[in-house]
């Protein structure tokens, strides 16, 4: 191996510290729990993770922080309050999710350089 350049152990495993760093925390609650903890079906709950962009998971599986929980309850208070209709509840959603992958292909940019060391 030459000088500068990560073992591949060394990479996944700053990989991980990085996943870590930028999400807050590692994922330990599944979607089922969020959706029980806002109060709403976990299919609503899905239907917006999915016009986020977000990858289907099983419903028990722990994929999801404590800043994910937090969205979905700030989205559940827009509509709650009356601020945004079904109609414009997926145009907000699907516009956060643009601006949100964008972000995060400029964060794996930034990733891929520097595990790429």
């Amino acid at each position: 191996m030459s000088q500068g350049r990560r073992s591949p152990h060394d990479r996944r495993e700053l990989i991980d510290l990085l996943e870590v760093h930028l999400m807050g925390e590692e994922p330990t609650l599944s979607g089922a729990e969020i959706a029980a903890e806002v109060g709403i079906p976990y299919a609503e709950a899905r239907t917006r993770w999915r016009s986020l962009g977000f990858t289907e998971v099983d419903p028990d599986e722990p994929a999801f922080t404590h800043r994910d929980l937090e969205a979905l309850r700030l989205t559940q208070q827009l509509v709650e309050l009356g601020v945004v209709d079904e109609e414009d509840q997926s145009a907000l959603v699907r516009t956060m999710g643009r601006s949100f992958a964008r972000l995060a292909e400029w964060q794996m940019g930034l990733l891929g350089r520097v595990v790429d060391v």
